[in-house]
């Protein structure tokens, strides 16, 4: 049990620093106006609009656009700070250099960790933050070849904005295609066409068996090549940071797990953004999101509920994407695994792909601005 004794007290207590957490502030002003609010984040930086990392800072939107007004709605936010510790019996946090803070509500907001390169040397950029963005930038004033590890949403986008950039860039996958788990596999395989076309080495197939480095970078490959690259850069997916709530006692199959007023069985702790686990009650399924519509929704409303006026989060969260100049839109379960229908002119031309699983529409997605996203959330649940 934790002491604290000369800890700094608040009404709202933050654990995280991303698009969430900003939106819990909205949601609790929205309700509160004065009640005192702190954010610890492990970041260097006050909340940031992370999306745009890998889109549109990499086609000249200027870098201060990222900011987001956190700290004028008067949140205190204390920056390259780690909570290890969670003690719901006195309802403390802990940081690494043994500081305490005491909360009457506390918002899970930990987002997620990437997957990374077993044994691999030190140096590999697994983007995720503003850090691994500053650190990309500078490096593209050096490095001719790029690598990067994974063809899903993250390898895919920075694929696309380092080939704008006039970067030589290579995608390496174990995929037949890029995007391949969330497009039908005759759209993700004229996407690797697609991008060698704008000048992007596309290998398929193939999995990284072993990486080493000296002066540049050497990637071992399945199929027996080995390639060399300036710079190294992983998108291999990401895993929920809910070790915090786990070790305090809390559910945590996959993430934090909350009802539908994003509430943990804990009444005074609550969760919101890629960690939280919550009830998808449209689709009638427990899932985690890992998109900007997601965690400016659920924090907000998160934010409200700490506050007092709890709504049910029946939010159909969308996501984004844009390779080159292809922008498309998803709503729901967006898993090439189900049953797919596309209608239209995909790939060229646009058109809309639906996803379906037991007679039902579960996932909707807008290729080439085809359909708004308001009418692809009027597709879901339909019986077909």
């Amino acid at each position: 049990m934790l002491i604290c004794l000369n800890m700094k007290s608040y009404r709202y207590l933050i654990v995280g620093g991303g698009l969430a957490a900003d939106a819990a502030v909205m949601g609790i002003r929205a309700v509160d106006s004065e009640g005192s609010i702190a954010i610890l984040t492990e970041e260097a930086y006050p909340p940031y609009r992370r999306p745009m990392l890998s889109k549109s800072i990499w086609r000249g939107t200027p870098l201060e656009e990222v900011w987001l007004p956190t700290a004028e709605a008067g949140a205190e936010i204390h920056t390259e700070l780690q909570v290890v510790r969670l003690d719901l019996s006195t309802k403390c946090v802990q940081g690494t250099r043994g500081e305490e803070w005491r909360f009457e509500k506390l918002l899970l907001a930990t987002g997620c960790m990437p997957r990374t390169l077993p044994q691999a040397p030190d140096g590999v950029l697994y983007f995720r933050t503003l850090s691994d963005y500053l650190t990309l930038r500078e490096k593209m004033g050096q490095a001719e070849h790029v690598g990067i590890i994974g063809g899903g949403y993250i390898g895919s986008e920075l694929g696309a904005a380092l080939a704008v950039n006039g970067k030589r860039v290579t995608l390496l996958f174990p995929e037949t295609g890029i995007c391949a788990r969330l497009l039908p596999p005759s759209l993700s395989e004229w996407l690797n066409a697609f991008y060698r076309e704008h000048g992007v080495e596309v290998i398929a197939g193939v999995l990284v068996q072993e990486v080493s480095r000296n002066s540049r970078w050497q990637v071992h490959l399945s199929d027996g090549q080995t390639r060399i690259f300036d710079t190294l850069v992983a998108g291999l997916g990401v895993l929920p940071r809910d070790e915090l709530a786990h070790e305090a006692g809390l559910e945590t199959p996959n993430g934090v797990r909350v009802d539908r007023f994003l509430q943990t069985a804990h009444p005074d702790v609550y969760a919101a953004g890629d960690v939280a686990l919550f009830p998808y009650e449209r689709l009638g399924i427990e899932t985690r999101v890992e998109h900007e519509d997601h965690a400016i929704a659920s924090g907000f409303y998160a934010g409200q509920a700490m506050a007092g006026e709890a709504q049910s989060y029946d939010h159909l969260p969308m996501f984004y994407s844009e390779l080159f100049d292809i922008r498309y839109e998803a709503v729901g379960l967006i898993d090439s695994q189900l049953e797919v229908r596309m209608e239209g002119e995909l790939p060229a031309g646009a058109g809309i792909i639906t996803y379906h699983q037991n007679g039902r529409v579960v996932g909707a997605l807008s290729w080439r601005n085809a359909k708004p996203v308001d009418e692809l959330r009027d597709l879901i649940g339909q019986v077909v």
